[in-house]
């Protein structure tokens, strides 16, 4: 099973996309700060033409270290570590000569650090806070600011009124405000990027999951797949599944360490009776299936569900059904942490996903065995004919068991649909095909091979066995009061120790079945054992006999032609001959 990736692993939103909305940050910035400096240039304690310049140059040395890191990705996380610092300076360029935290603009401080902190990640969030709180404080000394403001053309008057207008305790407070910023954001970024890489490996898993239903699709794989898919997903320690398809229950468990007691409670309930009967339910199964919700359940509080997990303090019991007479559950044990509503909604997607593919292979393996049956007699059809009668010609050939092939056919049919009409030959078709179903062993196979002719594929039974099958089959026949004495023909071949094919084989119980016609119906032909031809020899030209001289005794043309090999054997009055194992 493809396993998702662990939760370190798992990223939310690419590097790329989230350092270039770092850039789209950066840019907003600069627009703000030149927003200011043009509308209320005292803001920034001087003239707007440097700031701007300033600005316009921290834009375009951005601009160009996220070419370069688009050019050269491997360079990406170092350019964007030596952005961060010339954030903090340019920041600084423009705020410590305004006065630093008395004034509107430490704002762009809290969204240069908010940004930082969702987009890049929580460490560099840190490292901005240490480097803006540096600036608050550097705008408190007087020759820092006094040097900053000269390094630009500024209204000296007005700077040096606004130098240092910020105190100690406003200093203080502006710095403990980004701690708290950078605090808070960083905390619910955590958080919810915890909650959205659960998500993610939810979804993960249940894709997973799904591709795995869909080249599996047995019940005993579609079982296991979910509880990898559970343990996977959810980080879960223990669970069990338990199905009941109507003939059997099915338990299956992936135990954590240490959980010696549900893997013997396992391997008791997979021999033992009791509880793990089909049929079984209680009271918890039974409001289980009727709601389809999770159920909560303490250990403590018994019952058979309860026991699937022994160890387990509380456990999530799910729904797997109900669907018709099928219908199990999924008992899963709940971690120490506190089950959210969405970790139960995630979990009940599992299981009905799990549901839906068990019902989905209840409906292929219906529709398969729908597509093996004729419709109106209920055997084996044509197709899965020729699939059965290949299979056991290839296994009659490696074990050198015999094989017998019966085919039957219902003597003067068209007189049967001319007197009852085709619905009373329809009838007559499905007693003929009941009667013979009767006729066979469940390991034969009784299928309507076309028309009014139906045919018996007998392995490990040899020629005698096929004989007494054919006979108790025209016996039923005539004998049924519902078909008014209707008879049947037949024909039996045996498969030979040369070991022909299928085609050879059909062949060979064909013409003993017409044989049995032309002898007058209602009778078995068995043909001679069907083996493999010997190979053609070339041989030289025979000169033609002298004129009026006949063909030898053996070449000459017999009197009535009939299938190679064949014999009648007319069971009526009781010629029956002997073999040795026919059976």
């Amino acid at each position: 099973m493809t396993r998702p990736p662990p939760l370190s692993s798992a990223d939310l939103t690419s590097l790329d996309e989230r350092l270039g909305l770092l850039l789209v940050l950066r840019a907003g910035l600069v627009a703000a700060v030149i927003a200011i400096a043009l509308g209320t240039p005292g803001e920034l304690a001087g003239r707007p033409s440097p700031v701007i310049g300033a600005s316009l140059g921290y834009l375009a040395v951005a601009v160009a270290g996220e070419l370069a890191s688009r050019l050269r990705p491997s360079t990406r996380v170092a350019l964007h570590r030596f952005l961060l610092p010339v954030d903090v300076l340019w920041l600084a360029w423009v705020l410590v000569p305004a006065g630093g935290a008395v004034r509107p603009t430490v704002l762009l401080l809290a969204v240069e650090l908010a940004g930082v902190t969702l987009l890049a990640s929580v460490r560099s969030g840190i490292r901005v806070a240490l480097w803006e709180s540096a600036v608050l404080l550097a705008a408190r000394l007087r020759w820092l600011a006094s040097r900053l403001a000269a390094a630009r053309p500024t209204d000296s008057a007005r700077a040096s009124t606004d130098i240092a207008r910020a105190s100690t305790a406003e200093t203080t407070l502006a710095v403990a405000g980004l701690w708290a910023l950078v605090a808070c954001v960083g905390w619910f970024s955590m958080v919810s990027e915890r909650e959205l890489r659960r998500s993610k490996r939810e979804l993960a898993a249940l894709t997973s999951m799904a591709a795995e239903l869909e080249a599996h699709p047995s019940d005993a794989e579609i079982l296991e797949s979910l509880l990898g898919a559970l343990q996977d997903a959810f980080a879960v320690d223990q669970v069990v599944a338990v199905w009941d398809d109507e003939e059997q229950v099915e338990v299956s468990a992936r135990p954590g360490r240490g959980t010696r007691a549900t893997s013997a409670l396992l391997d008791e309930s997979a021999t033992r009776a009791g509880p793990f009967q089909s049929g079984w339910r209680d009271e918890i199964t039974d409001e289980l299936w009727s709601s389809r919700d999770p159920i909560v359940l303490r250990a403590a509080s018994g019952g058979t569900v309860a026991s699937l997990l022994p160890e387990a303090r509380e456990m999530v019991v799910l729904p797997l059904g109900p669907d018709g007479g099928h219908r199990g559950l999924v008992a899963v044990a709940v971690p120490d942490r506190r089950l959210s509503r969405r970790t139960l909604a995630a979990l009940r997607q599992f299981s009905s996903l799990a549901t839906l593919s068990l019902r989905n292979a209840r409906l292929l393996v219906e529709r398969e065995r729908l597509a093996m049956l004729d419709g109106l007699t209920g055997l084996a059809n044509r197709r899965s004919l020729d699939r059965t009668l290949t299979a056991e010609v290839e296994r009659a050939r490696r074990s050198g068991e015999p094989l017998s092939l019966v085919v039957v056919d219902i003597d003067h049919f068209k007189q049967v649909n001319d007197v009852r009409g085709h619905q009373g030959g329809d009838e007559v078709l499905r007693v003929v095909g009941r009667l013979l179903a009767g006729s066979v062993r469940a390991s034969d196979t009784a299928a309507r091979y076309g028309g009014e002719e139906f045919a018996l594929v007998l392995p490990s039974c040899g020629v005698g066995g096929a004989m007494r099958v054919a006979e108790s089959a025209r016996s039923a026949v005539s004998g049924c009061a519902e078909l008014g004495g209707l008879t049947l023909s037949a024909g039996v071949a045996v498969l030979g120790p040369g070991a022909a094919d299928a085609a050879s084989l059909v062949a060979a119980a064909d013409g003993a079945l017409y044989r049995s016609k032309r002898e007058g119906r209602n009778r078995v032909t068995v043909a001679a054992p069907v083996e493999e031809p010997p190979p053609v020899e070339e041989r030289p030209p025979v000169d033609e006999p002298p004129s009026g001289q006949g063909l030898p005794a053996a070449q000459e043309p017999a009197s009535e032609p009939a299938p190679a090999g064949a014999r009648v054997v007319d069971l009526r009055v009781g010629a029956r001959e002997s073999e040795s194992g026919a059976d």
